[in-house]
């Protein structure tokens, strides 16, 4: 009986130490006693990983960020999950090749194993058709409180990308506006800000900053954009420029990259004919063929998709459309330094409702609100002796 109770009060101890165990990954300074690139667990289940040169442990990212390398005396020949002397990282992207296919895969560090990814293609094909149109299940025309609004990425490292040359996101730096975009306020109109990023309902580990567009008042969504990951690059004096001549036949000051058929043109070529798809199983048509973004120098492609007639009709339209870093234009200037110069180059996709209409309910709902700015707005009506 004495025995069994020394043993449980040692267990209890052993206990009360596990929970107050030192968690040496959390302290600011570790002097020594580890190798660079050394892991070690942390509480949270995290794997953390030693630096020598800043005297602590970092997460993946962040030695993967600093340049660091795993220390030859950890690196042993057919050691598994390392790449170059560094480790993979938690949701890192692979290209692997089983049975003759090649496919992506994405590594989860917790089970040790490349868990295969659908593309943008396959989960288009196999998600559930909405009744409105939609992107990544972010339907147009329902309310901004059904999503969770989040930061955008900016600042993107193009230097350090992943396979395939796919941003790595985990890299890049938040916007300051957010997360809850949606209630912050422009200081000079004083109307809220109505553009921001949202969690998409279907995620695709190829796309990032699923954005949005939302009405002032009501908050319902008029557009739905995102940006794919791929990285292209190209130079002026590589695939050519293009300029109008002046008037008064001076040089130009700007000219365009002409993108024509390149990588990226025909890249957004696919991704706009698999929204076509998905919109048509709703009901929309669309021409045969779509319209040229850019004119003479094509960076990508529209459809205007129509459904019903009559006072019922509905009109979408949708865009891909290959650009500089993914803000819709291929300008820089006309200077033998910015045509040499490499660009990268982002396809943007969205879906919008039409222009004109949506243009109208925006003034609408702005002049409601400014109604209510200046104390206009109408108090409940009391009907009494009427």
């Amino acid at each position: 009986m004495k025995q069994l109770f020394y043993t449980i009060l040692l267990t209890v101890v052993l206990s009360v130490n596990a929970l107050f165990a030192f968690d040496i990954t959390k302290e600011e300074f570790v002097p020594g006693g580890y190798e660079t690139g050394e892991e070690v667990i942390n509480s949270d289940g995290e794997s953390m990983f030693y630096s020598t040169r800043d005297k602590k442990f970092l997460s993946c990212e962040e030695f993967n960020k600093s340049g660091l390398k795993i220390s030859p005396k950890l690196t042993e020949s057919g050691q598994l999950f390392m790449e170059g002397a560094r480790p993979i990282c938690d949701g890192e992207e692979m290209v692997l090749t089983e049975n003759g296919e090649t496919y992506t895969a994405v590594f989860d560090r917790k089970s040790g194993k490349f868990i295969r990814k659908k593309s943008f293609f396959d989960k288009i094909k196999n998600t559930l058709t909405p009744s409105q149109p939609s992107l990544f299940d972010i339907e147009i025309g329902s309310n901004l409180s059904f999503y969770t609004e989040k930061h955008c990425l900016v600042d993107h490292n193009y230097n350090y990308l992943g396979l395939d040359n796919f941003i790595l996101v985990q890299f890049s730096n938040e916007n300051n506006t957010g997360p809850k975009w949606s209630e912050w306020i422009y200081s000079q109109s004083k109307l809220p800000v109505t553009e921001g990023c949202v969690e998409p309902k279907l995620a695709n580990e190829d796309f990032f900053n699923f954005n949005i567009k939302v009405f002032p008042k009501s908050k319902d969504i008029y557009e739905i954009g995102a940006l794919y990951k791929k990285v292209y690059k190209y130079s002026g004096s590589s695939i050519g420029t293009f300029s109008l001549m002046q008037a008064d036949g001076k040089k130009p000051e700007i000219v365009s990259i002409r993108l024509d058929d390149t990588q990226c043109v025909v890249r957004a070529r696919e991704l706009i004919e698999t929204m076509k798809s998905s919109q048509k199983r709703i009901g929309y048509k669309f021409s045969k063929e779509p319209s040229s973004l850019g004119g003479l120098i094509k960076s990508g492609y529209s459809y205007k998709g129509i459904k019903g007639m009559g006072n019922n009709k509905q009109e979408i339209n949708i865009e891909a459309q290959c650009s500089i870093i993914g803000e819709g234009n291929n300008f820089i200037k006309n200077d033998i330094l910015s045509i040499n110069e490499v660009n990268n180059f982002l396809i943007s996709v969205r879906i919008f409702l039409n222009e004109y209409r949506t243009e109208q309910q925006y003034k609408n709902e702005v002049n409601l609100i400014k109604e209510n700015m200046r104390g206009n707005n109408n108090k409940i009506l009391n009907t009494e002796g009427l």
